[in-house]
């Protein structure tokens, strides 16, 4: 894995925005710091192959680094992605700070917290929890092989004409083997939607995932947008 200066790492973690500081995740770097082990997490499996890796990351590799470190970080806690959930559709009413106030009296991992933000996100996560577990699973024992599939699946859909910048995100590549994926508006995230047996120029057929309303044909929409500071 090519190395990448600091300043060409994740701007800033969503955990650290949103609700309490994350676990570091750099895309493209070697300093990737190994997921939590605490009970409840994933666990130790045999290594997965790069090809088995691709198509796990497949649905994800696209979203803001931000976003894609609390994705892979609460994938290590599917029991608390499906416990965040439901706490969801409990307390529908609850928005902005409040629902920050109540979800950070959960026991949850921070990152799992983050996602709350992000209801399409978690929600995804949750309705796909056989996924969600093996994606954990391979970022906990595997976390540098992880990182390079989404570099890999990002340089695909680079080069298949689907990835570039939008109103929405800025894409970059501070180095040949690095694509970076920002917000346009730092204060302001969309979730990209996409189907990812198609997004990439190859067919990836993600095991235990089913892609639902995602955007048609080999295009990326963007969903609903969460403005950072009206839940800080």
């Amino acid at each position: 894995m090519v190395e990448m200066k600091a300043k060409n790492c994740l701007v800033v973690a969503l955990a650290a925005v949103l609700i309490v500081g994350p676990k570091p995740v750099l895309l493209g770097s070697q300093a990737t710091e190994p997921p939590s082990t605490s009970t409840g997490g994933a666990t130790d499996a045999a290594p997965l192959t790069a090809k088995q890796i691709q198509p796990l990351v497949a649905p994800i590799a696209l979203y803001p680094d931000q976003l894609v470190a609390q994705v892979l970080s609460g994938a290590t806690f599917p029991n608390q992605i499906a416990l965040a959930e439901n706490f969801l559709e409990q307390h529908q009413s609850l928005k902005g700070k409040d629902l920050v106030k109540e979800v950070n009296k959960e026991s949850w991992d921070s990152s799992v917290k983050a996602l709350t933000a992000f209801p399409s996100v978690l929600g995804n996560m949750a309705n796909n929890l056989s996924w969600t577990s093996s994606l954990g699973e391979a970022y906990h024992n595997q976390p540098a092989a992880v990182m390079e599939a989404v570099q890999t699946l990002r340089a695909q859909a680079k080069a298949a004409g689907h990835l570039k910048s939008t109103p929405q995100i800025v894409v970059t590549e501070p180095t040949p083997q690095t694509i970076v994926i920002a917000p346009a508006n730092p204060a302001i995230v969309y979730v990209p939607e996409y189907n990812p047996a198609v997004i990439y120029g190859v067919p990836y057929v993600v095991p235990g995932y089913t892609a639902g309303d995602v955007a048609a044909g080999a295009v990326i929409g963007f969903g609903g947008r969460v403005a950072l500071g009206a839940i800080t």
